[in-house]
């Protein structure tokens, strides 16, 4: 299973900043990820050299966007899972 086209690109794109230039991120855990696999996977892949806030979106059924952003985030990864009928 391959990400979207532009998943794809936004994930290469923080690939190739430099740890100096990438901004805080703040991961929101997957929706539809009923074990966390893909959210483990995405904060190991992105959090591993640069700055990052996993788990301070999390918290009700929406991210909380104002508390990430007092706590220093400057860019924020949503995302969400589903099934195709029959798949």
């Amino acid at each position: 299973m391959f990400p979207s086209p532009s998943l794809a690109v936004a994930l290469l794109a923080l690939a190739l900043a430099g740890p100096g230039s990438a901004p805080r991120l703040a991961i929101a855990p997957i929706r539809g990820d009923v074990r966390g696999d893909v959210g483990v996977q995405l904060v190991a892949a992105l959090c591993g050299a640069r700055p990052c806030l996993p788990g301070v979106l999390a918290g009700g059924a929406w991210p909380d966007l104002v508390r990430a952003r007092r706590r220093g985030a400057e860019g924020v990864l949503v995302g969400s899972l589903w099934r195709e009928p029959g798949g």
